[in-house]
Order: structure tokens, then sequence, then C-alpha cells
């Protein structure tokens, strides 16, 4: 019935039920441009009246487990100031049980982003970032049944995404390739993204109908790849750079090529610069989806099956004209590296998967 955030205001206030207005909350989110650039809009929906009403007044306990997981996720894309954090939480844990994985997951992920904010924006708050980890323990385990997760905010700091682009401007390039199934004769056309690999053991990246070969790590990228180690506990010793120019540029559902063969099964991409929505899609049942918003700092690490049962996108930005540019640095490892690193003592996530 809307097709835009102030419609969406609007229908907010014209429907009755908590389970409808959670339902626009979730619609309003998708709506509301993420850019950077766009702040100054995404903070009007925030102020607005309507929305600040709903935020503070639904009665949680009314509403089934999905619903709280919709209620939450938009709070988080919105990235609105709730002091309900701690109440949300509790809701969710209760339903966690009932919930579908992909719904664990991006309850997960709304209360980590929620928790965070509360942490940066009131310096008495009830719960910090860290601590949020202490709570909803059966969602949390129910979330890590999903072979990915997002470390919110783990490399905030570490660099930027005007110094990775500097650093590697003379090989940041667009290359022909080739696009769909029927490889060697499918269409060839130009990425819509620039990219740039490095590897420190000189292994070629092959995707697509295109092969790179590797420089060695820049500074920053030394220092982003130190940050993802401190926070995921693991060391990748190659990464694929992509330049995402604005909100027209994105990426279709796809699955990293080579995992288990030349590639390990642990994958962690850093996001700088622009906020995106990032999506999984189990392979074999499409409407089985997550979706959460990667914003500057973000780690989002990828494990055990990912690659085999599910697929992931970046999409299109809302108003894209008005997106400023995104960089994300897909760190990976040779499987043989992995295989390494396993042996010397690193958690296997791999093994834990076929163990569950």
């Amino acid at each position: 019935r809307a097709r835009s955030s102030d419609g969406m205001l609007d229908l907010l206030s014209s429907v009755h039920t908590a389970e409808e207005k959670v339902s626009v909350l979730r619609q309003l989110a998708m709506l509301t441009p993420r850019s950077i650039a766009m702040e100054t809009q995404a903070e009007a929906v925030r102020r607005d009246a309507r929305f600040a009403d709903a935020m503070e007044t639904l009665d949680l306990s009314t509403l089934p487990g999905q619903k709280v997981v919709d209620f939450a996720w938009a709070a988080a894309i919105l990235r609105a100031d709730t002091p309900r954090v701690d109440e949300i939480a509790d809701s969710l844990e209760s339903h966690a049980p009932s919930l579908p994985i992909v719904a664990a997951a991006e309850a997960v992920w709304a209360l980590d982003v929620l928790f965070s904010r509360a942490a940066s924006e009131q310096e008495a708050c009830s719960k910090s970032a860290a601590a949020s980890a202490t709570q909803a323990h059966v969602l949390r385990a129910r979330a890590l049944r999903a072979p990915w997760r997002v470390h919110v905010g783990a490399c905030s700091g570490a660099a930027d995404c005007a110094a990775v682009r500097a650093e590697l401007r003379d090989v940041l390039k667009r290359d022909v390739i080739e696009s769909g199934s029927a490889l060697p004769s499918a269409k060839q056309v130009v990425e819509a993204r620039e990219t740039a690999w490095l590897s420190e053991v000189g292994a070629p990246f092959r995707y697509s109908g295109k092969e790179m070969v590797g420089g060695v790590f820049t500074p920053s990228v030394g220092k982003l790849h130190a940050a993802v180690e401190a926070s995921v506990g693991r060391s990748y010793d190659s990464v694929l750079v992509n330049v995402y120019p604005d909100g027209e540029s994105a990426m279709r559902f796809h699955a990293d090529p080579g995992q288990g063969e030349e590639w390990g099964y642990s994958t962690c991409v850093v996001s700088l610069g622009d906020t995106r929505l990032f999506t999984f899609r189990k392979t074999e049942a499409k409407a089985e989806r997550c979706t959460v918003a990667v914003r500057e700092g973000d780690v989002l690490e990828m494990y055990a099956d990912c690659q085999q049962q599910w697929q992931h996108s970046v999409r299109k930005e809302a108003q894209p004209d008005h997106a400023v540019p995104r960089v994300s640095l897909v760190f990976k490892r040779t499987l043989q590296y992995e295989k390494q690193r396993l042996e010397d003592g690193e958690r296997p996530d791999w093994n834990e998967a076929l163990s569950r």
C-alpha cells in the first residue's frame, strides 16, 4: 500500500494490530535509505512521532516469535536508539526454540547492533555490546546452526575506505568476465565493480572466466587482517578487494568458488564505507532467507558448509544515486593453510558442522 518511507509512516498510524504495525516497520526499514550520504533522511524517520510511538508502545508479549524478530530487525536496520533492548532480548529468548534458523540468525545480528548502539549512545547503559553476548543463550545457540555470523564493528578504526583504495589505486580495475552458467559460451560483460587480488602466498584466484595474480598485503589491508584475526580467531593468507562505486553496483546471488578444493571453508568479509544489505538464501529452498545490514567496520564470517548449502548477495541500495562507495575485503585462505591452522589447534568449525 505504500512505496516510500513517508507512505509507510502514514500507514503505520492507520493500522491497528501489533502484528500489522510490525509488518509496516519491517517494510519501512527496507524503504528508508541506509547510505551514510542519506543519514538526514534516516534521522527524520527515527525522529518521527509515529515511528517513535510504535517503537515505544508495541506490546511484545502479544507477538509471535517471527514478529518479535521483525521488530528487532527493523530497529537495527534503522539504527533506532531504544531503551527496550533488554526487553527485546528476553522476548526473543522466550521464542528461540521455535524460531527458524534464519530468523534466529537475524535476531542475533539485530540484538548485537542494538546493544552496540546502546553502549555507544549511553554512558550508563544496562548492557554493553560485549555484555550482550551473555544474554539470549538459547537464541545464540540456535543461530550458530547457520554457517555465518556478523561481528558488529569488529574492524572499526583499523583502516578506512579511502586508505585502502589509495594504496590499491594502481591494481584496482574492472575486468571483462563471463556471465551465466553455460561457460565457456556465456555472455561477456564488464564487471560492475573494481577488484584487486592480494595473496601472501602468491596463490592465483579464478572466477567467471578470469584469473587474478596476487600482490602482497598493503599496510591498511594488513591492519584489517590483524583486526579480523583478533575478532574471529582465524588467520588468512589471501584477500579479494571489491569496490562498489555506488548504490547500483551490487552482487547477485552466488556461492564463492573453490571451497574445499583450492580454498578453505572459512571466509571473512570486512565492510568499509557505505552500508549495504547482505542476504543469504538456501540453495535448495530459496524462500529460506536471512538479511542483515553490513556497515563500516563489520566483519561477516562464513564457514562450514555455507558455500555448499547457501548463496549470498549484496543488494542494490534504496535511492542508489545518493549512495557512496563501499569496499569489501573478502579474506580467504588456501586449503593447505587452513589444514595447517587446524593442526595447530585452531577451532575446527567445519568438523563441528559435520558432527551436528
